[in-house]
C-alpha cells in the first residue's frame, strides 16, 4: 500500500482548534517519482519524518535538500512546497495538529535549527515506527482518538528532548490562580483559610487580599461554595446519608453542615434531596 493515513473525526476543527493539542491526522505514504505536494496553505501544523529516500523543500523560493533522516515542518497558515526526488523517491510519515498551544511548539522546534523548517538527522527510526503504527487506526474507533492524541503527545514529547529544547506551553500562574487550584484539588480536605495560607508561606489576611483583588470574592466563601456544589451533587445522584457526606466535605459536625448547607440554599440537606428527587418524578 503506497499510503496509510488515519483521520480524526471526533470533533470539528473549530473545537480542536479551541483545544489546547488536537490530533488532526496521522499517515505515511510512498511517494511516486517526482510526487509534489503545495504551493498550498492549512489551518494546521504538520511535522514530516523522512523515513528513506529524498526530495526538496521550497520556501519562498529558498530551496532545501532533504534526506532521510531529516524533519520538515510546515506551520498553520504557511505556504510551502516540497516534492520528492525523481531518482530516490521520499518515504515518509505525518503527524498533523492544531490547538492554542500548537504554535508554541512548532515555534520552539523550528528555533532549534539554523534552517527553521527543517531539522536534521534525528534518530527517526521511532517516530516511524510509532506513526506507521498510528496511521493503521481505525476512524470513528472510540478508542481510536485516545490512541492518536497519545501519539501526538510522545512525538512531541520526544521532539523535545531529541532537540533539548524548552517549550513554553502554558503561561505561569498568579499567585491567587495557584491558591484557587490548590482549593479545587484539596477542597474536601481543607477546613480553614489558614491551612491554605501555611501551604503558600503567606499570612493568611495576605491571601485572603489576593484572592478577593483577582476574583471578587474571598478564599472563604469560594471554599464553602465548592463543598457545597460537591454536596448538592452528592445528595441529588447518591443514597448516601447526609452524615456521610457530611464527612466527605471534611465537616466532622453533620448539624454543623446543614446549617451551612441551609444557610446558602434555602433548605436542610435532607429536603434538598427530597425536591430534587420529587421533581424529576414529575419531569418523568
Amino acid at each position: 500500500m503506497d499510503r496509510e493515513e488515519y483521520i480524526d473525526t471526533s470533533k470539528t476543527i473549530e473545537e480542536k482548534a479551541s483545544s489546547e493539542l488536537e490530533v488532526l491526522n496521522i499517515g505515511h505514504q510512498f511517494c511516486q517519482p517526482g510526487y509534489g505536494y503545495g504551493p498550498t496553505t492549512r489551518r494546521y501544523n504538520v511535522i514530516h519524518f523522512v523515513l528513506s529516500g529524498e526530495g526538496f523543500l521550497d520556501v519562498s523560493g529558498s530551496r532545501s535538500s532533504v534526506h532521510a533522516g531529516d524533519v520538515f515542518i510546515i506551520p498553520a497558515e504557511q505556504v510551502l512546497y516540497y516534492e520528492a526526488s525523481r531518482t530516490v523517491p521520499w518515504h515518509y510519515a505525518w503527524i498533523s495538529f492544531l490547538g492554542t498551544q500548537a504554535g508554541n511548539c512548532v515555534s520552539g522546534f523550528m528555533s532549534c535549527s539554523e534552517e527553521h523548517y527543517l531539522l536534521r538527522n534525528l534518530p527517526i527510526e521511532k517516530y516511524g515506527n510509532l506513526l506507521l503504527h498510528m496511521s493503521r487506526l481505525q476512524s470513528g474507533r472510540g478508542s481510536s482518538y485516545f490512541e492518536a492524541e497519545s501519539a501526538l503527545y510522545k512525538v512531541l514529547a520526544m521532539l523535545t528532548r531529541d532537540l533539548g529544547v524548552q517549550l513554553s506551553t502554558s503561561r505561569q500562574m498568579t499567585t491567587a490562580e495557584q491558591i484557587r487550584f490548590y482549593m479545587d484539588y484539596k477542597y474536601a480536605e481543607l477546613s480553614s483559610i489558614r491551612e491554605i495560607a501555611d501551604h503558600f508561606g503567606i499570612h493568611p489576611n495576605h491571601l485572603t487580599r489576593l484572592f478577593r483583588i483577582e476574583f471578587g470574592t474571598t478564599p472563604k466563601q469560594y471554599l464553602e461554595n465548592i463543598k457545597m456544589q460537591s454536596a448538592r451533587r452528592l445528595l441529588r445522584t447518591t443514597d448516601l446519608p447526609v452524615s456521610w457526606i457530611a464527612r466527605s466535605m471534611g465537616c466532622a459536625d453533620p448539624l454543623a453542615f446543614s446549617k451551612a448547607f441551609r444557610k446558602q440554599c434555602g433548605l436542610s440537606p435532607t429536603a434538598y434531596r427530597k425536591e430534587q428527587r420529587t421533581g424529576n418524578q414529575a419531569q418523568t
